[in-house]
């Protein structure tokens, strides 16, 4: 019948647009599931965001509280270092007076020269064993200064180069990368406050890290503590050089005395060089003066 006919083409219709309502589900359902994956990527990325920067915030933190304490140990060098400088006025001060009094005491001695032989002797004998004395006080000081200077290289070195893997991890190796600067770091502050040549120094380095490490090509592969350590062997050589323990035992071709140091203004950049601290010369051979 016609009213048949009718409703079967409605429902054809209904059925057509059916389709095309499911097909328009459909793809929305997948261009949901695409967000929901990219969604859920994101959401990993940044998860892992934030678990590095948890461990940059604790790594951070760790590095302040030891810049807070370098801090407070350079204000105690500070302070130290401003003692030094008070004392070795009120010395230069002293010294100062004592001749004045010696020019007093040439003119007077001039004068009665025939008479006062022996009280002559007396006096050029005080006055000798009063030069050695300031001579000795200088000398001491210019060493306490000079170590001063380098006792917190360590700390120093982690400080400027903090957060790199070989800081974080001192067995691992500096590295092509970063040894040029640590070097240079280190011939800055450590090798030249001391008058010490970096060549020298980077054989020594090599010398003293063994079989593994045999020349200056591969010393990148060093590690910081090794570095460290070598530093330390080889300040400990320059200071017994510079500053002798045994001064009765002193050995012009192998350590510096007062009398260096006097005529070098207590500066080891005036001493001559064939006199400063030489690697290997110092330790395994006798020094020669330059004809």
């Amino acid at each position: 019948t016609d009213d048949n006919e009718r409703l079967n083409y409605m429902l054809d219709a209904s059925n057509v647009k059916y389709q095309q309502l499911n097909q328009e589900l459909s793809q929305t359902k997948d261009s949901l599931n695409k967000q929901v994956n990219a969604l859920s990527t994101e959401n990993t990325k940044l998860s892992e965001t934030v678990t590095a920067y948890t461990k940059q915030n604790k790594v951070l933190a760790g590095q302040v509280d030891r810049l807070e304490t370098i801090n407070g140990d350079m204000a105690e060098q500070m302070e130290g270092l401003n003692n030094s400088v008070a004392n070795l006025s009120r010395e230069n001060g002293r010294l100062s007076k004592l001749n004045d009094d010696l020019r007093v005491i040439v003119t007077f001695l001039d004068e009665t020269a025939g008479s006062l032989k022996d009280s002559y002797e007396d006096v050029v004998r005080s006055i000798a064993n009063q030069i050695s004395a300031g001579r000795a006080i200088w000398t001491t000081t210019t060493k306490n200064i000079y170590r001063s200077r380098t006792n917190n290289m360590v700390c120093d070195i982690q400080s400027r180069f903090s957060g790199q893997p070989f800081i974080v991890d001192a067995t691992l190796p500096i590295g092509e990368a970063n040894y040029p600067e640590v070097m240079s770091y280190v011939d800055e502050h450590f090798l030249s406050e001391l008058c010490l040549s970096r060549d020298e120094f980077e054989l020594f380095l090599a010398e003293s890290v063994g079989s593994e490490i045999s020349d200056t090509d591969t010393l990148s592969d060093i590690a910081l503590e090794d570095l460290v350590k070598a530093m330390m062997r080889f300040n400990s050589m320059v200071m017994d050089y510079y500053f002798p323990r045994d001064t009765s035992q002193v050995d012009s071709n192998t350590s510096l005395n007062m009398t260096d140091w006097s005529g070098a203004n207590y500066q080891c950049e005036n001493i001559p060089r064939e006199k400063r601290f030489a690697w290997p010369a110092v330790t395994q051979q006798p020094k020669t003066t330059s004809p």
